[in-house]
């Protein structure tokens, strides 16, 4: 009797392992047809800034030691898009106007689908879409937590700076 319990359950085992195998090839199978499907589109970007019906976006990279441009758009209704290929994830800025009058946002953009709202005025906006913003928008809200609890760790009075480390 123990013997065949032995077998049932080796049975379910080598079926569960199958479906298993089978399962993680199907979706490998569909993880590289989307990323094919992504690579083809590149860059998409949809933003909209309050306070503007119509301007020009430039977007511009630190690239090779220097400011490049790498488009502009026109803004209609408040609304611009921008469509670009990034070989690899890029931090890029777009700008309306000058500093400080008009509106500016950094983030990084990598060729997925991607969205930015902000407003005129402000340096707060916000971006959805793209792994590498994804955790770059996570490493922010843990350092501001970690900061509020331990304080600037490059500061004398902080707990970082004060530990013993002997």
């Amino acid at each position: 009797m123990n013997n065949f319990k032995l077998v049932k359950r080796t049975h379910q085992t080598l079926r569960l392992f199958a479906v298993l195998v089978l399962s993680l090839g199907i979706a490998s199978c569909g993880g590289s047809a989307s990323k094919e499907k992504e690579k083809k589109g590149g860059f998409n970007l949809i933003g909209t800034v309050e306070g503007y019906s119509s301007g020009t976006v430039k977007m511009e990279a630190y690239i090779d030691g220097e400011n490049k441009v790498l488009g502009e758009a026109e803004i209609k209704d408040g609304q611009f898009t921008f469509n670009h290929d990034f070989p690899i994830p890029t931090e890029v800025s777009l700008n309306i106007g000058e500093r400080g009058d008009g509106w500016f946002a950094r983030f990084y953009a990598e060729n997925a689908s991607m969205t930015i709202k902000g407003a005129k005025g402000s340096y707060e906006s916000e971006v959805t879409g793209g792994l590498v913003q994804d955790g770059a928008k996570r490493y922010r809200m843990a350092s501001k937590v970690f900061y509020e609890k331990n304080g600037d760790p490059y500061s004398f009075d902080s707990r970082i700076y004060a530990a013993n480390t002997d």
